[in-house]
């Protein structure tokens, strides 16, 4: 994928049915990466500032079995240390358990719960003035899933989940202040119901589902609103034989939020294409576009368009190149303006003794904010290690 962390996924091109996908899972399962990365604007700014970092992750995660069910249990962690502009470091630590358990041979149950607590650096600029600031965030979350085979090919998928984000009074540098609340505690409900139909190489679906959000509901709130989104979608996927695969969906959202002051019906769109061209050349090429509730740049919600296109070519048994590009439109519904912005990649990956993989990669893009016609540019190459075990 296109190196973009802020991005989430718009929609999801029709999901399989649990009970169709392959269990057959190892009971333990690991993986560990460490990164050197030099990157051309440490604190992602308009005044491009070079620093080295380091990035390592890990996550394991074991697998219990049990009758007609299995529980899974997870942790994960992520740490990021700059040299020089340490106000930018970034770590977190992931914990999270899972539960699946099949009734008779038509009803699958699934739920999950999950905590999380990150620590997020940046910067804030005062004139002349560049002052480091640190949020520590706490968020836990729970899903809820049926999954019913209603038989000729036809399954039913409801979906519950509940977040709430509690993020901590952000401290300042040197403690030139006492630690403000700039970021409300967001709690966050979401349900969608999908029905869909499996035929041959066609898979079609249909889904309805809402998300609402209230923001602030606690002493000593920043700012409070509350929000919630509503869309109903059509999707459909095609798969051949020789493994090219086209999905599309297309529907409409609707959002209210802020008591009604914000308020706008969109159409919502994807599409994505995956097409083995041949002796392992792949190209692949998608579009999205819909309501981001999750992206603080706005502190309610942004509109984001995005159209991506990448291509991987093996240069050996163990050697594959890669490239790709993107570019985004991303509108602030509350505070007015937006940002585009276009970037690329290129990376080339080398199979070691397995489990091992050695990758260098490069990412360049250009961020442009509407309304300060301000420019961003950003520049990050790393080597890494990649271990799964």
């Amino acid at each position: 994928m296109l190196n973009s962390r802020r991005f989430l996924p718009l929609l999801v091109l029709v999901a399989t049915p649990a009970w169709a996908q392959e269990n057959e899972q190892p009971d333990l399962r690991a993986s560990l990466s460490l990164e050197r990365h030099v990157t051309a604007n440490a604190l992602e700014s308009s005044f491009p500032l070079t620093d080295w970092y380091t990035a390592l992750r890990g996550s394991i995660e074991r697998t219990l079995a049990l009758e007609n069910g299995k529980i899974t249990l997870g942790a994960a962690m992520e740490a990021k240390r700059f040299d020089t502009y340490e106000m930018e470091d970034d770590r977190g630590v992931t914990l999270s358990a899972s539960a699946e358990q099949r009734v008779g041979n038509r009803l699958e149950l699934r739920g999950s719960i999950g905590w999380m607590l990150s620590s997020e650096g940046d910067d804030l600029a005062l004139q002349d003035t560049i002052i480091g600031i640190r949020t520590v965030t706490e968020t836990f979350l729970a899903t809820a899933q049926a999954g019913i085979d209603l038989g000729k090919g036809f399954a039913l998928v409801i979906d519950a989940g509940v977040m709430r984000e509690t993020p901590r009074p952000t401290r300042f540098e040197a403690d030139i202040a006492e630690p403000q609340r700039l970021t409300p505690r967001k709690d966050r409900l979401e349900l969608a119901a999908k029905l869909g139909r499996t035929a041959g190489s066609w898979t079609l679906a249909g889904t309805a589902g809402s998300e609402f959000v209230a923001a602030g509901r606690q002493g000593h709130a920043p700012y409070r609103f509350s929000l919630s989104r509503h869309k109903a979608v059509a999707e459909a996927k095609w798969t051949s034989e020789t493994g090219i695969g086209i999905g599309g969906a297309i529907g409409a959202e609707y959002l209210t939020a802020v008591g009604g002051a914000l308020s706008d019906l969109r159409p919502t769109y994807a599409l994505a294409l995956e097409l083995p061209v041949r002796s392992g050349i792949a190209l692949r090429a998608s579009l999205a576009a819909g309501f981001d509730t999750r992206n603080t740049d706005d502190p309610v919600a942004s509109w984001l368009e995005r159209r991506e296109i990448e291509a991987s070519l093996p240069l050996g048994e163990k050697l594959t190149f890669g490239v790709g590009l993107y570019s985004s439109w991303r509108e602030y519904l509350s505070l007015g303006g937006g940002e585009k912005a276009h970037g690329a990649y290129s990376e080339l990956s080398y199979a070691l003794a397995k489990p091992v993989t050695v990758t260098f990669r490069v990412d360049a893009s250009t961020a442009r904010f509407i309304g300060t016609d301000t420019e961003i540019p950003r520049l990050d190459a790393y080597l890494g290690l990649r271990a799964n075990m």
